[in-house]
């Protein structure tokens, strides 16, 4: 085999490696899909009842209960990270993004993230979350002390997994990332700003980390942005640029 052959295929090897992954991505700029990408919003529609998946995966938001202005639809707002965001007003407003099969990480990696702001005030809220409630879900949310909690339910409520950062959020912008690497705890976690700050594991249900390995976080309910449908956990503040990856994404 030529030199230039052992190159070409080198060459070829890292490629898929960083597919498989993850590469390390930049948070200073708006989000660009790629092959992992199975949904992202820029928020930059400033009108209308759609909010625009940009991966190429048809994975489109409504906002609220219907395709109709509604009480529970976000509000368009120019306060965004870049270009436009949408505004929740911690009570009952949402974005509903229809079952699909992308939707549903299996059992594989996958990373949750977007740019949020909040206000100074005690406040908790779902800022995003697929599932029920009840088994197989996967979940990004604050908690009334402002603490940003990235968790997964097994076969039922009482089986969990749970990162939860030990700082509460300012009322800046900031970048939140829930990565789950099936295989390694070391770079599972939450992700503010590009650091890994929640480092600290809590388990139900199962012994150790890996126990999860394996568990099918496949359901097939709507993925929600902004609420807890069953609960009213409603999130106040800004969202923007919003991203869900099948690799866990490096920072």
């Amino acid at each position: 085999m030529s030199r230039y052959s052992i190159f070409f295929l080198a060459v070829i090897f890292l490629f898929v490696c960083g597919m498989v992954q993850g590469q390390e991505v930049a948070i200073d700029k708006p989000y660009v899909s790629d092959a992992n990408t199975v949904v992202l919003f820029h928020f930059d529609e400033g009108t209308g009842q759609v909010v625009k998946d940009s991966s190429g995966k048809g994975n489109d938001g409504q906002l609220g209960e219907s395709d109709s202005p509604e009480d529970s639809d976000p509000k368009w707002t120019d306060e965004a990270k870049f270009g436009k965001a949408l505004s929740f007003d911690g009570v009952d407003d949402y974005v509903l993004v229809p079952d699909s099969e992308g939707l549903n990480p299996g059992t594989g990696d996958f990373t949750l993230e977007c740019w949020t702001k909040v206000p100074q005030t005690p406040t908790d809220g779902m800022i995003i979350l697929k599932g029920n409630g009840t088994f197989h879900d996967y979940r990004l949310y604050l908690d009334k002390e402002r603490h940003v909690i990235g968790e997964i339910v097994g076969e039922n409520n009482g089986i969990w997994l749970r990162f939860k950062t030990e700082e509460s959020l300012s009322s800046a912008y900031h970048h939140l990332a829930f990565v789950m690497d099936r295989d390694d705890a070391k770079i599972s976690g939450v992700y503010v700003d590009g650091q890994r700050v929640a480092q600290r594991l809590s388990l139900s249900g199962w012994n150790n980390f890996l126990d999860q390995k394996g568990v099918d976080l496949s359901n097939d309910t709507p993925l929600y942005l902004g609420i807890t449908p069953w609960a009213r956990l409603s999130y106040n503040g800004l969202i923007d640029e919003l991203r869900i990856s099948k690799v866990a994404q490096k920072f």
